[in-house]
């Protein structure tokens, strides 16, 4: 990746970071523009349409960082928040799922598939899943996962 298009992706970060969804958008659409398959400016992207009321579109961008890469778990489970907003619950039962799949170890995920899970009635599964997101918080307390880290590097 060039410094250029990292340039503009951290540009989008620190604009959105600063509470300016619109502002950030235009800098990850270039640098999108400059590489298609930039999986990390996709799934930005799509959070800053969220903070923008976007979900459709949010989803769309989502669903273009998870055909990338597959085993992208951020993209799973902001998809998964985006379709619990639209009432989607189905559908973000499946994005959970797929998310945990990838990276077991990351208890919030057991915790959103859980309120999917009671959002549909479905208290027994619910109550299931947030017993295992415990379980997970109780075996590592420091753990973050993988790509939050790299996310991490990525801002700095």
């Amino acid at each position: 990746m060039s410094d250029s298009i990292f340039h503009y992706y951290k540009q989008g970060l620190g604009l959105a970071t600063s509470g300016k969804p619109k502002e950030a958008i235009l800098k990850y659409s270039k640098a999108i523009e400059l590489d298609p398959m930039y999986v990390d400016a996709y799934n930005s992207r799509g959070n800053a349409l969220v903070d923008l009321g976007k979900l459709v579109e949010a989803i769309e961008d989502y669903t273009k960082a998870i055909e990338i890469d597959p085993d992208f778990a951020p993209a799973h489970n902001n998809r998964g928040l985006a379709f619990f907003a639209r009432k989607k619950h189905e559908r973000a039962i499946e994005d959970y799922t797929n998310a945990i799949e990838i990276d077991p170890m990351y208890a919030t995920l057991y915790f959103q598939r859980g309120n999917a899970l009671a959002a549909l009635k479905e208290y027994k599964e619910a109550f299931l899943d947030y017993e295992r997101g415990i379980e997970k918080l109780a075996k590592d307390v420091e753990y973050k996962p993988a790509w939050a880290s790299e996310c991490y590097v990525a801002k700095s």
